[in-house]
């Protein structure tokens, strides 16, 4: 590319070598307009931000879980009249009664969503991290690492998963941390095809072979170039997999294979209302742990469905290119912005370009071959 040619991506705008001007692409007006289309988009969607503000609440909940709950949840509720309130009903003082325990049901509700959801959240981090990493190095790689790979997550997924996790939960010791990674460790074949799937799309792609003829190494281009473009999908699916992994541990709790009393989780909880007496006559036992996994999973279920979620932060990153002296490609590297090509030269010139179809591609091929 001549000087000429290179002249023509934008006067100087005193930004400096290898920096955007006016502080980047973060800080202009046109690298914000798709994240303020979809933060419009998603405010029109009512359902999704009733289900944004409930997992919200939820979750702020949980995290000043001490400061909300009334009583504490394990020490043994006195009623008015001084006695140990056993199996109360709701009252002034217990607003969601006692169980047979005597214990506060509000205060245990509130503490039981603080493990469930940090289980699910854990749980699915820890699955999203698995599936993703996996699936990056087999569709990178290729040939007989990812047919290996490939096998391994058949395998796995052939058993149903409720059942191999209940498997492997009766042999070891039940736990909150064996919990999260029982879940977490059987859980990330969907990522794992997700991930693969995107950098088998994308390792063909003309930025991938840009990075290649600037001399960066897998792990880089894969970090850097091939995980953030296929992130997208695979934030969907971590929203999925933790409602998934809240549903599974309820189900291991309520089954005695999950959290242990005394510690309070929603799954636990619906244990110890399970029996036919109690459903019929402590109903205040069962209702509350059984709704707030409703409520929890639904939210999560509606916010994902909105399909707003991937718009935060799907292709959010930008391929600055910069121009030596002579016009040449001398270094690619990422940053983390809105979906706009950034060029510049050793001047200080520059011009955002959008990242539209082949936006990417035809100035990466335009560079490397004037």
């Amino acid at each position: 590319m001549t000087p000429r040619a290179r002249g023509a991506f934008g006067g100087p705008s005193g930004g400096g070598p290898g920096r955007p001007p006016g502080g980047g692409p973060r800080g202009s007006a046109a690298a914000q307009r798709p994240a303020r289309r979809a933060w419009r988009a998603f405010r029109r969607h009512r359902l999704a931000v009733v289900s944004a503000v409930v997992a919200t609440l939820l979750f702020l909940a949980a995290v000043f879980a001490p400061w909300l709950a009334p009583h504490d949840p394990y020490e043994l509720a006195i009623g008015p009249n001084g006695e140990i309130a056993f199996a109360a009903p709701p009252s002034g003082a217990f607003p969601l009664g006692t169980d047979s325990v005597g214990r506060d049901v509000l205060s245990r509700l509130i503490y039981g969503g603080r493990v469930s959801i940090t289980i699910g959240l854990v749980a699915a981090l820890v699955a999203i991290t698995v599936g993703s990493l996996l699936g990056a190095v087999a569709g990178w790689f290729g040939g007989w690492t990812d047919r290996v790979v490939s096998r391994f997550a058949d395998a796995v997924a052939t058993f149903p998963a409720l059942f191999l996790i209940l498997t492997i939960s009766s042999f070891v010791a039940p736990s909150i941390v064996n919990v999260i990674a029982i879940i977490g460790f059987l859980s990330w074949m969907p990522s794992f095809r997700l991930m693969r799937a995107e950098v088998l799309k994308l390792r063909s792609t003309a930025y991938v072979e840009a990075a290649r003829a600037l001399g960066a190494r897998d792990g880089r281009i894969m970090a850097w170039h091939l995980i953030p473009n296929a992130f997208p999908p695979i934030v969907v699916q971590a929203t999925l997999g933790v409602a998934e992994a809240i549903l599974t541990e309820s189900a291991l709790s309520f089954l005695g294979l999950g959290v242990q009393p005394p510690i309070a989780s929603w799954g636990n909880m619906l244990a110890d209302a399970r029996s036919v007496t109690v459903l019929r006559s402590q109903p205040w036992l069962c209702l509350p742990p059984g709704a707030a996994i409703f409520v929890t999973v639904l939210a999560i279920n509606i916010e994902e469905s909105s399909g707003e979620i991937s718009q935060f932060v799907g292709s959010r990153y930008t391929f600055p290119i910069l121009l030596d002296q002579d016009g040449k490609v001398s270094d690619a590297y990422r940053v983390w912005a809105i979906p706009y090509t950034l060029v510049i030269d050793q001047t200080g010139s520059s011009q955002e370009i959008p990242m539209g179809p082949m936006g990417v591609e035809s100035v990466v091929v335009e560079l490397l071959n004037p």
